[in-house]
């Protein structure tokens, strides 16, 4: 298939998506909500006091982050969205909520006064990553909250399309939380923890390439064959499990549900990506495409194309950013085009 070809069957698979969701519907995200703030500036010293840059702050911005970035690009791509996840009793909690709610959100945070709000703060020096800093409880829930948010997810898919777990191992998902679920709908996880056991009942499981070699106890380079080899055994681990690896640059990896013991093939599909201005938010923009797929009732290989066209679209632009569907269609024509398109 030469390049053309490939990209009209990219601009193909966006085509049904839109057709098959051209009236209303709602995807229920649960997971752990963060903020992330950016700070910008630049440097043109060092410290006196040690050495490192100072940095001369010229602005900041707020975003949404972890679950909450996954709820508002989903807001984005025309869903309507119920966000379940904790926040503390804070600054940072409210701004998620205000954010939340500007994003077209249905908001259903629980706040525990006992943890902070998970908060991201990076600082950027002339456009460059220099220095992130975390301010965040890693430990599980307590019985109260984590009870508040189970009932919150329960009462939300009573009219949801499809369910996306976002763990980012920040404690608000106890080992369980989806088997418990009994009457989920179609359900995607991006996973953190190793002990992937934890998320059975999944239709999906979509790990980064390093998440998915440490989960599989993989001591390989990273090389095709061991992650090849993470999916595979992974999908062992999780029968009726799809297994969807990104990749980065080197595209994704891909192996449709064993539900009837059959053992499908491990596929590929290259990278689309143009330009990478920041792979900030990259993940979550995969499960987006994984989503809007799962909810047109489309196979699993177009939600990897349009997983690849969400993510390609975030990563254009610098820091938390949402997608919506212009973008998306507008890096499924520079693919149909070919290179150098603008």
């Amino acid at each position: 298939m030469s390049r053309g070809e490939a990209g009209g069957a990219l601009a193909a698979v966006v085509a049904r998506a839109r057709s098959a969701l051209a009236g209303p519907w709602r995807a229920v995200v649960v997971g752990d909500v963060m903020l992330d703030r950016y700070v910008d500036g630049a440097s043109t010293r060092l410290s006196p006091e040690a050495p490192v840059p100072v940095v001369d702050v010229a602005g900041e911005h707020v975003a949404l982050g972890g679950a909450a970035n996954v709820a508002a690009g989903l807001a984005a791509l025309g869903a309507g969205v119920t966000l379940v996840g904790v926040v503390g009793d804070d600054g940072d909690g409210a701004t998620v909520w205000s954010l939340a709610e500007d994003a077209g959100l249905d908001v259903h945070l629980v706040v525990d006064a006992g943890r902070p709000t998970t908060t991201k703060e990076r600082i950027r020096v002339d456009g460059r990553h220099v220095l992130r800093v975390d301010r965040e409880v890693r430990s599980p829930l307590d019985a109260a909250t984590d009870a508040a948010v189970r009932a919150a997810t329960v009462d939300a898919l009573r009219d949801a399309a499809v369910l996306v777990v976002s763990d980012y191992a920040k404690g608000v998902l106890a080992p369980g939380f989806v088997t418990a679920l009994a009457d989920r709908p179609p359900t995607i996880v991006d996973p953190k923890h190793d002990d992937v056991e934890r998320y059975t009942g999944a239709d999906v499981l979509a790990p980064n390439r390093r998440e998915a070699l440490a989960a599989a106890g993989s001591d390989g380079g990273g090389h095709a064959a061991d992650v090849d080899a993470a999916v595979r055994a992974l999908a062992a681990r999780l029968a009726g499990t799809a297994i969807v690896v990104t990749c980065g640059a080197d595209g994704m990896v891909w192996r449709a549900a064993d539900a009837d013991g059959a053992d499908p093939d491990v596929h590929r599909r290259p990278s689309v990506v143009g330009t990478v201005e920041d792979v900030t938010g990259a993940g979550d923009a995969v499960v987006c495409g994984l989503v809007v797929a799962a909810a047109a009732g489309l196979p699993l290989v177009d939600g990897v194309a349009l997983g690849f066209l969400v993510a390609a679209a975030a990563v254009e632009a610098p820091g938390t950013v949402v997608t919506d569907w212009s973008a998306v269609e507008a890096v499924a024509a520079r693919a149909v085009a070919g290179p150098g398109t603008p």
